[in-house]
């Protein structure tokens, strides 16, 4: 029980007269109260959230995977030709880079367009900068580390086995 707990229940006084009864409770129980649902949609909304990046990390890795594996070959010839892992990584990276901004730019559009939807979260707005920020720094993270991964093992591929694959 907290400060707060135990200070409303000592103040819940209760004047009894023959036709009224007064309650008299804090101001922050009433609010905690009034917030209990808001509260519970919040958790129950986190743990899908986090299950939503997961399957975003794990259908980029594999949209990412299947990219570079198409382009084995490309990449073994690069190698053989003197190309460093480093650029093999970046060529990968800007490639990532280039499809994420699209899907920004997208997502950006369409969150513009449906604004008219409630918030869920109070003192939040649907076009509120900061959170469509962090959305799209959280997405390009994950975008980047779903990338990334491919990446360097395409960077490490032997270019005799990449030139004979198909």
């Amino acid at each position: 029980m907290t400060t707060a707990d135990r200070a409303a229940a000592a103040l819940k006084v209760t004047l009894r007269d023959a036709n009224v009864r007064y309650t008299i409770r804090l101001f922050e129980s009433i609010i905690r109260g009034r917030l209990v649902r808001d509260r519970l949609m919040a958790a129950v909304a986190v743990p899908f959230g986090i299950l939503a990046a997961l399957l975003t990390a794990v259908g980029l890795y594999g949209v990412f995977a299947s990219r570079v594996a198409r382009r084995t070959q490309e990449i073994g010839i690069r190698i053989a030709l003197g190309a460093t892992a480093t650029s093999i990584i970046v060529s990968v990276l800007r490639e990532t880079v280039v499809v994420l901004s699209v899907g920004i730019i997208c997502g950006a559009l369409l969150t513009a367009a449906a604004s008219r939807a409630s918030a869920l979260l109070f003192g939040v707005t649907t076009s509120d900068p900061l959170s469509l920020t962090a959305s799209a720094a959280a997405l390009s993270a994950i975008a980047l580390l779903a990338a990334y991964l491919p990446a360097r093992r395409a960077a490490r591929v032997d270019p005799i086995v990449a030139l004979r694959a198909e």
